[in-house]
């Protein structure tokens, strides 16, 4: 019997905090096969070893911006960017939990949102639909990039805003997101 099959191996790298999938594409075991076995014979807590995971290598990173770049967005982002952190429970539905860094500007600035969207590789870009014509004389319709993916946040935003480290009140803010972003990803990834 070839190594790949090997339980052992198996139980290995769930130990050391691999994910299914990642232990799946290093075994010929599925996805499906490492949770079952896991569950009804191995009892791994995968979670607490992919959180053990995170905090002896980090988090994977996807970042890949230089210095003027990263400074620049982290100026735009004091000024003109917002963390949400926001809880949704619908009656007789299941919880929602959203985490949304998000950048608006207005409509005629979109070409700087498509920048970060470039450079930085997350995010969406979308025009803000309300109704303007009842806003403040002047209002103009916006754009707005947006990144909802935990995936996302955890391994390109936080990697960028914990070495250029946000200025203003965003700092404080961000330490919050920060952890929902961190919780979300050894919990729902690992």
């Amino acid at each position: 019997m070839s190594n790949k099959y090997s339980p052992e191996k198996a139980k290995i790298l769930l130990r050391k905090g691999y994910s299914y999938s990642e232990v799946a594409a290093q075994t010929n075991y599925t996805e499906r096969s490492l949770s079952d076995a896991n569950s009804s014979r191995w009892k791994i807590d995968y979670h607490a070893a992919f959180e053990e995971r995170i905090e002896r290598e980090g988090v994977s990173s996807r970042l890949n911006v230089e210095n003027s770049f990263a400074n620049w967005f982290v100026g735009l982002f004091n000024g003109e960017g917002c963390f949400r952190f926001r809880v949704q429970n619908e009656e007789g539905r299941s919880t929602t939990v959203s985490l949304v860094a998000k950048i608006a500007l207005r409509d005629d600035d979109q070409n700087v949102l498509k920048q970060v969207k470039r450079r930085l590789e997350v995010g969406n870009i979308h025009n803000d639909k309300r109704d303007y014509s009842s806003a403040r004389a002047g209002s103009k319709p916006q754009s707005v990039w947006r990144v909802g993916s935990v995936t996302d946040a955890a391994e390109v935003l936080i990697l960028l805003f914990d070495e250029y480290p946000l200025r203003s009140k965003k700092s404080n803010e961000y330490q919050h997101w920060r952890k929902g972003v961190i919780l979300f990803y050894t919990r729902y990834l690992g």
